[in-house]
């Protein structure tokens, strides 16, 4: 899984830019993230949907 096709991200406009994706894809690090934004995506419209932010914690 590449996270730059996941979320749909331009490319890099530079060449450090293109190194620093290159290395997170060769540790897979950027997949990693991408399951971990899937995974927490229905959480966060949970929260958002029902307005449970700090406010309840508050009181």
């Amino acid at each position: 899984m590449n996270l730059r096709s996941e979320l749909g991200r331009r490319k890099p406009t530079t060449s450090s830019q293109s190194k620093y994706v290159e290395e997170l894809d060769a540790a897979k690090l950027r997949a990693g993230l991408a399951t971990a934004l899937h995974i927490s995506q229905p959480g966060n419209l949970f929260f958002q949907t029902n307005k449970l932010d700090g406010k309840l914690h508050e009181n």
